[in-house]
């Protein structure tokens, strides 16, 4: 069956029970604070959290991540992560002294989707002092991910021009023979192999 407007009214109940997960989550003070949280650092742990939340113990923060965690809220960065040694690099550098399995959560674009809808809500348990530290730890974040990220394309970028203009090593001498080196008539081939030309000469003369 489908509705007046033509969208199938299971596809409706979907995303009302979707809305209500949400808002259930939402809703609870406990949860509430860490997706707002979340959505202001980007990546964190459960010490990081607890010192923000001023929560009683990792315990309690804990509990709630595996509540999040359950429902999409967070997920865990794990190795198969393509960024998980990015992430990790990162948190060492400002936790020098945080044990190094300490797991650390990533908040999914729909909990920053969500916090932003109920900014007004889930901001009011944080100080005005905190809600600026947690948002400048996340613009650290992101601008060291932009960055690495900018390294990344640049050496990549690298790599494939370098890539573009090399023929390969010389077979004789081992060192590598460049595009421009062929223009110039300083490479010959024999054999199935790219010499220099001055190595081929040498090679010959030797058999």
């Amino acid at each position: 069956m489908f509705s007046e407007k033509g969208k199938p009214k299971d596809e409706i109940f979907k995303e009302c029970k979707s809305l209500n997960k949400y808002l259930g989550c939402v809703t609870n003070p406990k949860t509430g604070a860490i997706i707002y949280a979340l959505s202001k650092l980007t990546v964190t742990s459960p010490h990081e959290l607890r010192k923000f939340l001023g929560a009683s113990s990792h315990t309690v923060i804990e509990h709630q991540l595996m509540k999040l965690l359950n429902k999409g809220f967070v997920s865990a960065i794990t190795k198969a992560n393509p960024l998980h040694d990015t992430y990790y690099r990162f948190w060492m550098r400002m936790y020098p002294t945080t044990n190094k399995r300490a797991t650390l959560y990533e908040a999914s674009e729909d909990t920053k989707a969500i916090a932003d809808l109920f900014k007004k809500r889930l901001s009011e348990p944080f100080s005005e002092k905190t809600l600026k530290r947690m948002s400048s730890r996340g613009i650290s974040f992101r601008r060291m991910l932009e960055a690495d990220r900018n390294r990344k394309e640049k050496r990549d970028a690298e790599r494939e021009e370098y890539a573009v203009g090399v023929m390969g090593a010389c077979a004789q001498c081992g060192i590598v023979i460049s595009k421009d080196d062929q223009d110039g008539g300083k490479v010959k081939r024999f054999n199935k192999k790219i010499y220099h030309k001055l190595c081929l000469d040498k090679k010959l003369k030797e058999m």
